[in-house]
């Protein structure tokens, strides 16, 4: 399986390998004339520099920048009116660098550009259906595809004239005109008798001058024509050769020669028609290609204004030489123009999903039909959106969005790969005479290839040696479904989840599922927030540790080492390289000359080393003779049992002893004496090290340095969507660790395999009605113990401002309206900003700022006047402090200090003033009605309802149940998967055991997974002896206990373990009420969405519901002073504060309604009662 992030990273690679200089060379050397003087500037793009990055990621991220660095391109310029050439270097442009795991940080945000499929350039055959007074009509044309111009299409009308149509004419031309201009006429009246139509043979008309020159340049340019290697290739497979060579990536006459015949040849069925959705005919576009777009448009730009500027050049009179330096003003053009606009205002760049490493990854796998040069998802066909037999191991026929964009952006699937041309391949195993080759490399097949082999799936089950059955096998060929003799067969598919996507593929009893339902369990693993206590699932597939690894979600180590090290933001890891290996114990030291005994034995290469450790431990290292090492092998014993050779660490030693060794010197060359260690014994150490940092060591005196490597674990780091991801050390000081082996776990992984969810004990059961309707039970257990509690982190960025009254000043002394916010100021430092590690709450103080308040009118002046005379410095301000926002609280872990984005306000600010503040708020949120839970089967609920534990159903053995689901969201949704799960999850988890299940299992037994389920669930019972666990008479279910009553349940009960998601739809980021706010300027009714405190709309439905109630008084409420009553709600504060009755007067809109009524010449007045 190779890298899952492939697609990202071999698209920019190539981009700066190859595709940078071949559009610099595309466009090299410019020519450009006027009526004196002639110029030529040569690109020397072999000689590209690039500059080192002045930041590294982390800066880069804390500063908003863009992490990249800046491209100067090296040129000449020759004129004719010298014969010297002047030399220049020009800046290029900021290329913006990928990241490791395939992202872009764009102002210090993750950015990834999607992959876009679009037509392959070359020539279509097609057909068009249209109506006509005869009835339907298939009318054939042919669509010429160029690799940069507008389309070209060519087809006939309804009396079978032959038109050709494109972007740039607004009406459609005759093909006999066009080929007129090409000057192909005389060949082709020569060869008209060879078709069955009669020919017209008139005369040709004369052709004008500005009409060929306006042909030559507007339609028939290099643009327009340009077909690329690609579609070079495709045109002489179609069509076959038309004597261009097939390195002319250019269209020729000849080509429209054998596309007239062509079309010809269609109308009268001798030609097959295209598929033009398939495979075969389409290629992805990735960020090198956009990259490479845009850097041709910045030159064509750059040729453009070079151009204007020498159009009316001319040296003085004194001057006949062109100084350097006349390009210094044209250095700034490609720099605006090149891929800046891509990355900020590009629909195929967008913000990267960093809820999950899942979310992550799949975000950079999606491929879509949709941006600039595809199509658009209003005008699309159902067609379109379908699933074709070519996208077999390449793009996956369950993910893709609900909604409009569905069939529209893709998921390329696990075993996917993009070619260098940029069609999608898919590895096979050779078959030779009925035998699999799978011990041999694999072919990769694009879907022209894969027409010609007979394929067979992964799910037929061969036999030891490779052999597949004597049988009539289910194949493919040429896109049909058949069966296919063994000696038939060429290639089979190399694994089941080869024709579906990575987050597809993480279902476990995918085969068991309804497709629609598996397409709601891919998107919504997309969308499980990473949890406090991340735990692995009981039952999972095979590709969970890859989704985390291949991002750099988790660390892991690229050799072997020890570790000497480990806080709880690093870990350090020794690389012994020079050193031979000895089998060597292990012993701990305190500082001060304490006993403890030795603890660990390990094999180590190492050679007389001291290790400082974070606990004020030591450990020394004693290696073994080669000789007791094969003592030790044989005998097997306790380590500590045998002699040590005290040659090894006599630069360490000073005196030996029987039972304690005491060193304080350094000396070499003692004399070999042998000693005994019993398991009591101790060794005493006294070595003066800097405990904090870890000074390099060196063997022996010889000044020779040991090899550290250092781990930076990532502490509270923000995703764009607000998860907050940290990184965990799983291994501890003193292990020894091999080469992938993981060290630190991230925020959605549990040693090593993503984990974004928790095992929960279900029943599927119906609860009073609080499970109507896919709503969710759940027990108290899953809030006292934390078990679906997520972190969320939040920046809050304060920044000193401009105004007209001056600078805004961040202090600590501000102005407070009232004795309640004096509590709410208490945490606030002497500089005015929150101290770290404080809880605070919605409303308390985060920033102090202040404003200097304006003065307006004619005292304006007489008051300034009033200050200089009694030389008040202090002038009037107002409270413009930051605060907690509505609805948060939350832990600030980091409060960190910025220059101001704006360079102007550094000068006019005092000298070491703070003028930029970030804050991280850090949130815990708990579980609670409200949120929404799944599975990873598309079974999602909202939960309904927290019961105590005491009142939750429980088993026979007092067990209760953590989570209650509704049975009737299983048979018409036929996502019965789930149930297989959480059976398996319940033996696994009294069997003490995880699995990892196969997809598609029937190979190996009708209803394999019914079967294997069932077993497991038979060996709990017998070793937990709980014959409850598995009754024959109702295999899987179980009687329940009540909790309020301690009655049993009527039926059994399907029980288990299941892995639910918490998904990032939480309560709190939606709940939200008003009482007063602000209203709408054009209606003057209350304004919409909770971010502006909008109001909630109330509709003709819920006017109703109202009415049925006969809740009248309330209705006019909610219609009048909540609504557009402007009148009535501005005297309706007052008479509630003189407890008078509440008026309720006209709304707006009854006014509106009665103005339009008068347009239409009816008057309709309202007359209030007498």
């Amino acid at each position: 399986l190779p890298n899952l992030i492939n697609i990202q990273q071999l698209s920019f690679k190539q981009f700066l390998e190859i595709g940078l200089i071949s559009a610099i060379e595309s466009q090299n050397p410019l020519k450009i004339k006027n009526t004196l003087y002639s110029f030529e500037v040569f690109y020397l793009s072999k000689y590209l520099q690039f500059k080192k990055p002045e930041k590294n990621i982390t800066e880069t991220i804390n500063l908003n920048k863009t992490y990249g660095c800046p491209i100067y391109l090296p040129i000449l310029l020759k004129s004719n009116s010298q014969s010297k050439a002047i030399f220049e270097w020009i800046y290029l442009g900021f290329l913006p660098f990928m990241t490791k795991p395939g992202h872009f940080l764009i102002n210090g945000i993750p950015r990834v550009a999607l992959n876009q499929l679009v037509r392959t350039p070359g020539i279509y055959k097609l057909i068009e259906n249209k109506r006509t007074t005869k009835g339907i009509k298939a009318i054939p044309y042919i669509r010429i595809v160029p690799d940069k111009g507008s389309w070209l299409n060519i087809s006939f009308d309804s009396k079978n004239r032959l038109w050709i149509t494109t972007k740039i004419f607004r009406k459609k031309i005759s093909m006999l005109v066009f080929l007129q201009a090409l000057e192909a006429c005389k060949y082709l009246y020569s060869h008209f008798m060879e078709y069955r139509s009669p020919a017209n043979k008139q005369r040709q008309p004369i052709t004008e001058k500005k009409a060929l020159l306006f042909f030559q340049q507007v339609v028939w340019n290099s643009e327009n024509k340009y077909l690329g290697i690609s579609g070079r290739d495709q045109f002489l497979k179609k069509l076959g050769t038309t004597g261009s060579a097939f390195n002319q990536i250019q269209l020729t006459k000849q080509d429209f020669i054998l596309i007239t015949q062509t079309i010809i040849n269609i109308l009268y069925g001798e030609e097959t028609i295209d598929d033009i959705d398939n495979l075969n005919n389409k290629k992805i576009r990735g960020c090198g290609d956009f990259l490479y777009q845009e850097l041709a448009r910045g030159l064509n730009e750059f040729e453009t204004l070079l151009d204007k500027k020498f159009k009316n050049f001319s040296l003085p009179r004194k001057k006949k030489k062109v100084k350097s330096g006349v390009l210094k003003k044209q250095k700034k053009v490609i720099k605006t123009t090149t891929w800046r606009s891509f990355f900020l205002g590009g629909t195929l760049s967008q913000y990267l999903d960093e809820t999950n490493p899942l979310a992550e990854i799949t975000h950079k796998r999606r491929i879509t039909l949709l941006g600039p040069g595809g199509g658009n998802s209003k005008q699309t066909t159902i067609k379109i959106r379908g699933i074709l037999p070519t996208y077999y191991g390449r793009l996956c026929p369950i993910e893709t969005p609900e909604g409009q964009n569905a069939g529209l952006v893709h998921s390329l699937t696990v075993f996917g790969h993009k070619a260098s041309n940029g069609t999608i391949l898919t590895p096979y195993y050779k078959v030779y005479k009925g035998q699999t080759q799978n011990k041999l490399n694999v072919i990769f097949l694009n879907p022209e290839k894969e027409s010609s082999h007979v394929l067979v799936p992964s799910d037929v089950l061969i036999s030891k040696w490779g052999r597949l059955p004597k049988m009539s096998l289910p194949a493919r060929k040429n896109w049909d479904f058949d069966y296919a003799k063994l000696d038939q067969i060429t290639t089979q598919s190399i694994s089941i989840l080869q024709m579906i996507s990575l987050a597809t593929s993480l279902i476990p009893f995918l085969e068991h599922d309804d497709a629609n339902r598996a397409l709601m369990g891919s998107n919504m693993q997309r969308q499980a927030v990473p949890l406090l206590k991340p735990e692995v699932a009981l039952v999972k597939t095979s590709l969970e540790p890859r989704v985390v690894s291949d991002i750099n979600h988790i660390i892991q180590t690229r050799e072997s080492g020890f570790i000497t090290q480990v806080v709880s933001n690093s870990i350090q890891l020794y690389k012994p390289k020079t050193l031979k290996y000895f089998f060597i114990d292990i012993g701990e030291f305190t500082r001060n000359l304490k006993k403890v005994n030795i603890k660990y034995n390990t094999i180590f290469i190492a050679n007389n080393l001291l290790f400082p450790n974070a606990l004020n431990f030591y450990y020394l290292h004693f290696p073994l003779n080669k000789n007791l090492l094969k003592f030790q092998k044989r005998n097997k014993n306790n380590f500590l049992s045998n002699f040590i050779n005290s040659n090894q660490f006599t630069s360490y030693s000073k005196t030996i002893k029987k039972n304690k060794i005491s060193l304080n010197n350094l000396k070499n060359n003692l004399n070999t004496k042998d000693f005994f260690l019993s398991a009591g014994n101790f060794l005493l150490i006294k070595e003066k090290v800097n405990q904090n940092k870890p000074k390099p060591l060196f063997l022996n005196n010889k000044r020779k340095k040991i090899d550290y490597k250092l781990f930076h674990l990532n502490l509270y780091k923000r995703g764009n969507q607000s998860t907050c991801t940290l990184q965990r050390p799983i291994v501890a000081e003193t292990d020894w660790v091999e080469k992938s082996t993981v060290l630190a776990d991230g925020g959605a992984s549990d040693k090593g395999k993503l984990a974004i969810g928790k095992n929960v004990f279900i029943a599927y059961l119906p609860w009073e009605g609080y499970n109507f309707e896919d709503a969710v039970l759940i027990s108290e257990n899953l809030v006292s113990q934390d078990i679906f509690t997520s972190l969320h982190l939040d920046y809050y960025q304060v920044e000193v401002q401009k105004t007209a009254a001056g600078l805004e000043t961040i202090t600590n002394d501000i102005p407070l309206n009232s004795s309640k916010e004096i509590s709410q100021i208490l945490n606030l430092d002497a500089r005015g900003i929150i101290k770290k590690g404080t809880w605070v709450k919605e409303g308390d103080y985060l920033v102090g700022k202040t404003s200097n308040v304006q003065l307006k009118g004619i005292s304006a002046q007489y008051e300034k006047l009033y200050n200089a005379i009694i030389q008040r410095e202090k002038l009037p301000v107002r409270n413009t402090s930051f605060r907690v926002p509505k609805g948060v609280e939350g832990l600030i872990v980091d409060v960190e200090i910025f220059p101001p984005k704006q360079d102007d306000i550094l000068f006019l600010a005092p000298k070491n003033s703070i003028l930029c503040v970030k804050l991280s708020l850090l949130q815990r949120r708990r579980i609670q009605v409200g949120d929404k839970i799944a599975g990873r089967h598309g079974n999602k609920g909202v939960i309904s309802k927290i019961l105590p534990v005491q009142d939750m159903p429980y088993l026979p053995d007092g067990t209760p149940i953590d989570v209650v689901l509704n049975p009737l969201g299983i048979p018409s949704r036929m996502n019965v998967g789930q149930i297989l799960e959480c059976l398996l999850g319940l033996a696994g988890k009294y069997l003490n055991e995880s699995f990892t299940v196969n997809l598609f299992d029937e190979k190996f037994g009708t209803e394999a997974s019914r079967s294997f389920v069932y077993s497991k669930l038979y060996q709990a019972s017998l070793k937990s002896k709980n014959s409850w666990l598995f009754e024959p008479e109702h295999p899987g279910k179980i009687k329940l206990f009540d909790g309020r009553t301690g009655i049993i349940f009527q039926q059994p009960v399907t029980v288990g373990y299941t892995y639910m998601l918490k998904l990032v739809h939480m309560v709190d980021d939606k709940i939200h009420a008003r009482a007063t706010g602000p209203y709408s300027a054009l209606t003057q009714q209350p304004v919409r969405g909770r971010a502006r405190n909008g109001g909630q709309r109330l509709g003709e439905m819920e006017v109703w519901a109202l009415q049925a109630y006969g809740a009248a008084y309330t209705l006019q409420e909610l219609i009048t002073i909540k609504s557009d009553d402007i009148d009535g709600r501005n005297e309706a504060v007052l008479r509630i504060f003189y407890n008078k009755p509440i008026e309720m007067k006209q709304p707006e809109r009854i006014k509106l309604l009665l103005r339009e009524i008068q347009v239409l010449c009816i008057s309709l007045e309202i007359f209030a009662p007498s």
